[in-house]
């Protein structure tokens, strides 16, 4: 639309504002926004770099990529809970680094609940540190189009945000975890098997 829409308003009748060339003809205003300015002033970089984050997590999608790293920690199933939930939370952390994490939260999540339940553990208390761990991205300006934004206009290099960015994700990791096993048990009863997590087969005659 600006593009369209002039910078000024165009002669009609007798409004609007009326500017005539050296030739005598009468100047057409200009649009709000040309292509010349488009092409100077919008950081493409960013917009490859996002690009290509997005299209890395539409590829792990499409390959199943996603799947089967999700399928090959079902063997974690035989650690402590707590346990089980702080390494997820920091697997999930550096997987949502470089991919999306509403992807990351769409092919965990299922199979952590049915994980879960097949444990006889409350869902919650894995699923809740995941999904906030899924949000944790603060070392790749890949991760987040605040960080590739940040990254552009300050002249970053990666190492810049990838130290403090890690620093940032594993007290991110104990604080969640920490939050979830102490005044998030207490709250949600996440050391009882809840009912609507007992899946029981009806058997038909």
């Amino acid at each position: 639309m600006f593009f369209i829409i002039p910078s000024k308003c165009p002669r009609c009748w007798h409004a609007g504002s009326l500017e005539i060339t050296g030739m005598g003809e009468v100047k057409t205003p200009t649009a709000l926004l040309s292509w010349d300015v488009v092409h100077k002033k919008m950081p493409w970089n960013i917009l490859l770099l996002l690009g290509g984050a997005f299209a890395l997590a539409k590829g792990t999608e499409i390959s199943n990529l996603s799947f089967w790293i999700g399928q090959n920690l079902l063997p974690l199933g035989n650690i402590p809970p707590v346990a089980l939930s702080f390494v997820l939370c920091l697997v999930v952390t550096m997987l949502t680094e470089i991919c999306n994490n509403a992807v990351i939260s769409t092919v965990f999540l299922p199979i952590l609940a049915s994980m879960a339940t097949a444990l006889k553990v409350n869902p919650l208390s894995i699923m809740l540190p995941i999904t906030i761990s899924s949000s944790f991205a603060f070392m790749l300006p890949v991760a987040t189009p605040p960080n590739a934004i940040t990254f552009n206009y300050a002249n970053l290099k990666i190492m810049d945000m990838a130290k403090p960015g890690l620093v940032l994700n594993l007290l991110g990791v104990v604080c969640i975890n920490f939050a979830v096993q102490t005044w998030g048990t207490a709250m949600f009863h996440l050391n009882e098997f809840p009912a609507w997590a007992n899946v029981t087969t009806s058997q038909t005659p």
